[in-house]
């Protein structure tokens, strides 16, 4: 079994969580310390063997963060079956379901089947290994180290033999020790035999005591005599007893004997021979009974066979009648409809010829029918139509922004100067700093600065005086000369476009005055036309197909009409396909009910022939019976069964009485003896000897039952001796320690008992399954020193295990480094997985860090071994180092998620 889903409703710090990616092979899951690696465990276990009982021992694992207490594994069987196992909380182990299929079972036992009744305590010593249990093997002695390792062949996980062994030796030398004095079982034994001896010394102390006690032990020894004497009488009373009870059983018995040896011997005669006769003249008489009956139904069916005729004619047209049945309803319906057909078609005709005369002259239903608008042509008309729309707003947003300025610039010269503000301050400063050019040059006797000042001051004044007459100060870029341009680039784009588009239209054959909404919506009006000429197409042919039936079916109909009762005719054709068609299938049916009843003629002639052969042989067969009895007729096979039958009951009456007899006396030499007994006597002389017999065990009772009384009254005066207080306490307190050492005894027998079966079972492991472990083992040790050590050895008379290196050196147990002996003990555990699922079903092998403290040699081969042994198997491994998680998945181990 392998586990695919584990899913924690809650447990433990777990709540709602899911274990996915579980495969084949070794599957890793990883995670901190305490991050729950125990709990995970603990919880397959439990899933699968059930919650243990609360005890100070047993963590519970409660429901810490929510969910509803268990959860569910979902697993997969070595057959390929999936079983869903879910768990809660409840009695006995939890209350589990299991889900196989569509079968939902209910039950721990039904859950155990399907793991091969496994225990959880096998489950955990054999298939959960840890890295404690390795660790603990490197520091225990020699003894102890081969215990763990043969505790590991043995299924007892981490358990030492050697442990439980010493346990075992502790307990019974607690208990008892040959030549000891100080264990319990001797000290009460001492004890008894002191208060025994204290007893005698009381009872001896009393001198009648032993005067009545010889008295009562003489009287019981001749009571015993008496019954000896007795049991004989009566032993003789029972064996005439029975010869009285069972003479006249014996008298049958001779009787029956006599009569049987006068009788004929029948050997293999059987009992049964008169029932097998009178059967085999039953069935010859049921063979005359079927015969007559099928004879009268033959004459029955021929009588009827004569009297179905039928339109011979009309069958051999069935071809024609059916093509007739399958036309009719069409030629029902072209000639109602085909005058209606022809008036749609017409008008149609006509609308459509009205609509091709909108499109103007040439263009003919030819023309329209081979025209063809391609989705590029479309698209080009789409662009056109946005080309223009584009060309007239840029040629209408041209116009618009000319008219606007030469609108505003006639109002500004309205106005006077209409110039920036900033162009009249800079006039004035220019004219202001020529005038102090002027005098500064002057002032300063720079004619040069002052001439060309003057210049300045002049420029400055005149365009003063032209300023505050009103005058224009035009812009550094001419806007009406930019806005023309700008309209003659887009009247240009205009009619540049309407060269284009004119082009386009005679190419596809359009009229030139056609603008692209036009051009779509004459397109639209050709193509409703073609629907239009295609709609009168399918017209035309309608018509003609409508025409064709009609003419098919009367073609038809005059063929058939002919051959049947022209009474019935009539000038409607549909009527009359109705009449043939009824006249047809009423004379298909006579016919075929004329060659059902053929048939049954035929097969009843066969069936009447075969069964008179049947009888000729039945009468031979109950002959040949008669002779193989060795009988002449009939009449002596009855003398010879009767024969038989008399023998049979005189043996039967021999073997009852024997019976009888055998049952009350005994069988062989009783019988042998009771019987050689009777012929010598009779009823009347057994009648005297039992009453003579009778008298004698009357006496001797008598005279026992007087002895027993006496003896009765030597018992009350010894009693009433040993009523005596200190001798009753004695008594007491000899038989309660008597008790207890009886009790220490049972519990001493225990311990040696289960010393005994242990070595049992380990030397019955040893010579059995022990040498298939250490053989699997021994393979996998191998791969874990890379080969280093290629042998273990287990010699046939000692319990020492030995390994053997490639160089046939020997080492044992004491011999072996501690990392040597971690990885034995780990072979060995691999090696009893191996061996026990030859016979069982797989489980998930869980391990926890176990390869945490290999080398760095042994660990890689240690992780490839794990591979090649979980082939086939499931290998689940915890660990909480992250290197040791890129080893596994370098090697091709899973790695599990938990969410």
């Amino acid at each position: 079994m392998q586990i695919r889903v584990g899913i924690i409703d809650g447990f433990g710090i777990f709540a709602n969580v899911r274990i996915t990616g579980l495969t084949s092979g070794v599957n890793v899951i990883y995670g901190s310390n305490e991050f729950g690696k125990t709990t995970i465990l603990d919880f397959i276990r439990r899933i699968l063997f059930g919650f243990p009982r609360s005890s100070p021992s047993t963590n519970p694992y409660p429901s810490l963060n929510g969910g509803a207490y268990g959860g569910k594994l979902i697993c997969e069987l070595d057959s390929g079956e999936t079983i869903t196992i879910h768990r809660t909380e409840g009695p006995r182990g939890g209350r589990v379901t299991i889900q196989k299929g569509s079968v939902e079972l209910s039950a721990q036992e039904e859950l155990n089947d399907l793991l091969g009744h496994i225990t959880g305590t096998f489950f955990e010593n054999v298939y959960a290994i840890s890295l404690d249990e390795l660790q603990a093997v490197k520091s225990l002695d020699k003894e102890e180290v081969k215990s763990r390792i043969y505790g590991a062949g043995l299924g007892l996980g981490g358990i030492s033999l050697s442990k439980i062994k010493n346990e075992l030796k502790t307990q019974c030398e607690t208990l008892f020790r040959p030549r000891g004095s100080s264990q319990k079982m001797a000290s009460l034994y001492s004890e008894v035999r002191k208060l025994e001896q204290d007893i005698r010394e009381i009872q001896t102390a009393l001198s009648s005591y032993d005067n009545l006690v010889a008295q009562r032990d003489e009287l019981t020894e001749e009571i015993g005599l008496f019954d000896v004497r007795i049991t004989k009488l009566e032993a003789t009373k029972r064996s005439l007893e029975n010869k009285q009870k069972l003479y006249s059983i014996y008298i049958d018995l001779i009787e029956a004997q006599s009569e049987l040896s006068l009788l004929d011997e029948l050997n293999d005669f059987p009992g049964n021979a008169i029932e097998n006769l009178d059967k085999l003249k039953n069935e010859l008489g049921g063979l005359d009974k079927r015969i007559d009956e099928d004879i009268e139904e033959l004459r029955t069916l021929e009588a009827i066979s004569d009297s179905l005729t039928y339109n011979k004619e009309l069958i051999d047209l069935e071809s024609t009648v059916i093509s007739l049945q399958r036309l009719s309803e069409m030629y029902r319906s072209a000639v109602r409809d085909i005058d209606k057909v022809k008036e749609e078609r017409k008008s149609l005709y006509d609308n459509t010829q009205t609509e091709m005369k909108k499109l103007g002259q040439g263009w003919t239903e030819d023309r329209i029918r081979e025209f063809n608008l391609s989705y590029l042509q479309k698209d080009t008309i789409h662009s056109f139509k946005d080309r223009f729309s584009e060309a007239k707003r840029q040629l209408e947003s041209a116009t618009d922004k000319l008219e606007f300025y030469r609108e505003q610039k006639a109002a500004e010269l309205s106005k006077g100067f209409t110039g920036p503000e900033f162009y009249r301050l800079v006039i004035y400063a220019i004219t202001t700093l020529g005038l102090l050019g002027v005098l500064g040059g002057w002032f300063y006797n720079q004619w040069w600065l002052a001439g060309f000042s003057s210049l300045i001051l002049i420029i400055g004044i005149i365009v003063s005086l032209k300023i505050r007459k009103g005058g224009q100060i035009d812009a550094i870029i001419p806007l009406e000369q930019k806005f023309s341009e700008t309209l003659e680039q887009a009247e240009n784009v205009f009619t540049k476009l309407q060269l284009e588009w004119s082009e386009f239209l005679k190419s596809i054959n359009f009229e030139e005055r056609l603008m692209p909404e036009g051009a779509l919506g004459f397109a639209e009006a050709i193509k409703n036309i073609q629907s239009r000429l295609s709609d009168l197409k399918k017209y035309d042919q309608r018509i003609e197909d409508m025409q064709e039936t009609i003419d098919e079916v009367s073609a038809l109909h005059n063929r058939v009409v002919t051959s049947i009762d022209h009474s019935k005719i009539s000038n409607d054709i549909s009527t009359n396909i109705e009449l043939i068609v009824q006249q047809f299938t009423e004379a298909k049916d006579t016919k075929k009910d004329r060659e059902i009843n053929e048939h049954r003629i035929n097969e009843l002639t066969n069936k009447i022939e075969k069964l008179r052969v049947d009888k000729q042989l039945k009468e031979e067969g109950i002959q040949n019976y008669i002779s193989s009895l060795e009988a002449a007729n009939e009449d002596d096979l009855v003398r010879k069964h009767n024969v038989f039958t008399e023998r049979k009951k005189l043996n039967e009456t021999i073997n009852e009485c024997k019976k009888i007899i055998r049952s009350t006396v005994g069988t062989d030499e009783h019988y042998d003896s009771f019987i050689e007994s009777l012929p010598t006597t009779t009823p009347e002389k057994i009648e005297l000897e039992l009453n003579e017999v009778n008298s004698q065990i009357e006496e001797l009772v008598n005279e026992r039952d007087q002895k027993n009384q006496f003896i009765g009254e030597l018992r009350n005066k010894i009693e009433e001796l040993s009523s005596h207080q200190d001798l009753l306490v004695k008594q007491s307190e000899a038989e309660l320690r008597k008790q207890e050492l009886k009790e220490l005894s049972r519990d001493w027998a225990k311990f040696q008992i289960a010393q005994v079966m242990l070595d049992k079972a380990i030397y019955k492991y040893e010579n059995t399954r022990q040498p298939e472990v250490i053989r699997v083992a021994e393979d996998i040790f191998s791969k874990l020193t890379n080969k280093k050590y290629p042998t273990i050895l287990k010699p046939l008379y000692s319990d020492e295990l030995i390994i053997r290196d490639k160089f046939n050196n020997s080492k044992g147990v004491l011999e072996m480094s501690r990392g040597t002996k971690e990885q034995l003990y780990f072979a060995m555990r691999l090696g009893l997985i191996k061996e026990y699922e030859s016979r069982s079903e797989s489980m998930p092998v869980i391990m926890d860090d176990i390869l945490v403290n290999f080398d760095d040699e042994r660990g890689p081969l240690s992780i490839q071994a794990l591979e090649d042994f979980s082939k086939g198997r499931q290998v689940i491994v915890f660990t909480c180092h992250r290197n040791m998680l890129e080893i596994y998945k370098k090697y091709g181990a899973n790695e599990v998620v938990i969410s």
